[in-house]
């Protein structure tokens, strides 16, 4: 094995700007956190960065930055059923006035999970393959964690296993953790 090279401040000059999914909140191929209070509005957010991700001709209204190709996502949810994310993403599609997903639009994959990410590894991986998915959105970590976030094993174990997600070209994925204060 190779030792590592050891990196100096300067080498940091000349670094490049980060690119975005979605700019300037989702960093790609970084895990990326949005928290608040619980019934604070995170999933009606995630869904709606979703809704610009997918459906990139809408008008986006506060001028965020979008990357330039199209890419799967998936929404991994410990919190709530497809019913009630169906239901919420109905309300987002009737307030931006679009009447439906069309053929043409990038399907959003859902799947609702009841065991800590950890432990679903190869089955997470399995479905960002099917999906194609660039983008996970977990929902949320202190249940995707299976234990208390501000500890040390559930959190290693969670940010573990969101370091070993892969795109399918190999890439780490790049994720949107929802989380509570």
């Amino acid at each position: 094995r190779r030792p590592p090279t050891l990196q100096t401040i300067t080498d940091f000059t000349e670094a490049k700007s980060p690119e975005f999914l979605l700019g300037p909140f989702l960093l790609m191929h970084e895990n990326n956190m949005l928290y608040g209070p619980g019934g604070g509005g995170k999933s009606n957010l995630a869904l709606y960065w979703l809704i610009l991700l997918e459906l990139r001709d809408i008008d986006n209204k506060f001028g965020w930055s979008l990357h330039d190709r199209e890419f799967g996502i998936l929404y991994l949810d410990w919190e709530r059923s497809f019913t009630t994310h169906a239901w919420r993403m109905r309300q987002l599609l009737n307030g931006l006035e679009i009447a439906a997903y069309g053929p043409e639009t990038p399907p959003f994959h859902y799947q609702r999970l009841h065991a800590p990410l950890y432990a679903e590894i190869r089955n997470i991986q399995s479905l960002i393959t099917q999906s194609q998915a660039e983008l996970v959105i977990i929902d949320s970590a202190g249940m995707a964690a299976g234990g208390d976030m501000n500890k040390t094993e559930p959190a290693m174990q969670f940010f573990g296993g969101l370091g070993a997600l892969k795109t399918p070209g190999g890439e780490n994925i790049t994720s949107l953790i929802l989380t509570h204060v």
